[in-house]
């Protein structure tokens, strides 16, 4: 997960300002190596919005298993 955030992080980032069809500007990935070719809409940076909440979630549950003693955190799996 972490792993393809990131990479969508970096779509995002490196997305660049055009004026659409509908003469808005919009930020645009141009198409790459890996066939990327998008529209940075609302509902993108939605759903990364939500990942991002979603691993930094799982990264406090490793964190708790890992060192408990710096925690105030239950991991997932002893709730």
């Amino acid at each position: 997960m972490f792993q393809a955030l990131n990479t969508r992080r970096s779509d995002i980032m490196h997305a660049y300002p055009i004026t659409n069809q509908a003469k808005q500007q919009i930020l645009h990935r141009r198409l790459d190596k890996k066939n990327r070719y998008f529209e940075v809409t609302n509902e993108i940076l939605e759903e990364f919005i939500s990942k991002l909440h979603d691993v930094s979630s799982l990264l406090y549950d490793i964190r708790a298993i890992m060192k408990p003693e710096l925690g105030d955190r239950v991991p997932a799996a002893k709730r």
